[in-house]
């Protein structure tokens, strides 16, 4: 069972440390969507030419 995000701050800080969209998805069992959008905001660098 995944852990409950509480208003999104313990996915965007696992983000901001991790930068992998997979284990964030296994981890709080969120989407793909939002997995993304939470790695772009934390690494905008490695967003360039992934952004439609």
């Amino acid at each position: 069972m995944p852990a409950p995000i509480c208003s999104g701050c313990c996915c965007k800080k696992e983000a901001a440390e991790t930068a992998d969209p997979l284990g964030l998805m296994r981890l709080f069992g969120i989407k793909e969507a939002i997995v993304m959008h939470s790695v772009n905001v934390a690494h905008p660098e490695r967003a360039v030419g992934l952004l439609r």
